[in-house]
């Protein structure tokens, strides 16, 4: 039951407030309904309201509720205070790692929903399945299978798809939703459905646990576990990392860069993994710091910017400042491209988002040129050319 207060609550019979009552066929469908009344009005939870000059059982013209606790105990339900507290409890030892939970706790008090959700045991089961995921996938490395993960961490290897609006919420901290897609969510913490390799195009050697290989246009992939190091072409005096978000995108860029000396291109995957990252981070260790410059070409939308600042802090670690690259709405229009109009509060997802990495020039240019944009659209066009 949704109060949570002791309050007198008049509820009127009306054809629209309890359309039941109405379609009752016969006087004895008529009995069991006021004897139920009669149950409830004995247990100190209602008071009957009774039409005058009306015999029963017809004459119910409304009900007073008088003891919540006590409607909620006769009918088998719970109150949501008693919903909410009891979630509050399981969830409360868990604030420190996820603040968010603070919040979810709060919206669900006020009786607003959280990702469609109420404060249910169900769904404070799910949260507390993918904080033990989360908690057990922290500074793990190398990705694994997401079905063999689900059923070994819970006996069911659908369990992890079916709390993913969960781990998005806990993952980025965030009541709103990341913008990114289901399996963008599970990359974040290492999980695929398939083995995933590392699509790489440019004049670097690929050194792996087994063996060394030169990548060869248009690109090669790579098992990113077995990755152990890289060799730069050292007739290349001059780099530029470009890493691509979309798959379709990195081949369009792939197959155009035949030309292109000191060019790196490589594929994030969508939302890129740990082990992404670290053979991200691989490459731009070794290469030349202060010949290199790194860019990143993502989606002009709030996943995408989502993307860019993990990638940003990929490089940063790496000791690199990664760079936008046709990304910049203002720069798109001024290419021809039209955006897709938004919402004011999209954008200023997408604006905080590039402050926090430090694209504070782009950040402006999202507010003053509001709108998205897929990458796919966009013809192929490399920084430095």
């Amino acid at each position: 039951m949704s109060r949570g207060k002791d309050e007198r609550i008049a509820l009127r019979l009306t054809e629209s407030s309890c359309p039941e009552f109405f379609s009752l066929r016969s006087i004895e469908d008529a009995r069991a309904f006021r004897s139920e009344l009669e149950l409830a009005e004995r247990s100190g939870a209602i008071e009957i309201k009774a039409k005058v000059m009306v015999q029963p059982p017809l004459d119910v013209a409304g009900v007073a509720v008088l003891n919540l606790a006590k409607l909620a105990n006769f009918l088998g339900a719970r109150l949501r205070r008693d919903s909410v507290s009891e979630a509050r409890s399981m969830l409360d030892t868990h604030t420190g790692l996820f603040p968010v939970l603070t919040e979810v706790i709060e919206r669900w008090s006020l009786g607003h929903k959280v990702r469609g959700q109420e404060a249910t045991d169900a769904s404070v089961a799910q949260i507390l399945d993918a904080i033990r995921l989360i908690s057990a996938r922290r500074g793990v490395v190398r990705d694994e299978l997401l079905r063999r993960v689900s059923a070994m961490m819970f006996g069911d290897s659908k369990r992890v798809e079916g709390i993913v609006k969960w781990i998005d919420l806990l993952w980025f901290n965030s009541i709103a939703p990341s913008g990114l897609d289901s399996s963008e969510v599970f990359s974040a913490i290492g999980l695929h459905k398939e083995p995933l390799p590392v699509l790489i195009s440019g004049p670097l050697t690929v050194v792996t646990s087994t063996t060394v290989v030169g990548v060869v246009h248009p690109y090669l992939g790579f098992a990113p576990a077995h990755i152990t190091g890289f060799v730069p072409n050292p007739a290349v005096l001059s780099w530029r990392v470009l890493t691509i978000e979309n798959r379709q995108t990195f081949h369009e860029f792939a197959e155009a860069a035949s030309d292109q000396v000191g060019l790196v291109l490589l594929y994030t995957g969508g939302r890129p993994s740990p082990s992404w990252r670290q053979v991200y981070m691989l490459i731009l260790k070794s290469l030349p710091c202060q010949t290199t410059q790194a860019f990143h070409f993502g989606d002009l939308d709030e996943g995408g910017m989502r993307i860019g600042a993990v990638i940003a802090g990929s490089a940063a670690e790496a000791g690199f400042t990664l760079k936008p690259w046709l990304m910049d709405p203002r720069e798109l229009i001024g290419l021809g491209y039209a955006l897709k109009p938004t919402a004011e509060s999209v954008s200023s997802a997408i604006s905080r988002t590039c402050r926090s990495i430090g694209w504070n020039d782009l950040a402006i240019h999202v507010e003053t040129h509001p709108g998205t944009l897929e990458q796919e659209v966009l013809l192929p066009q490399f920084p430095g050319s």
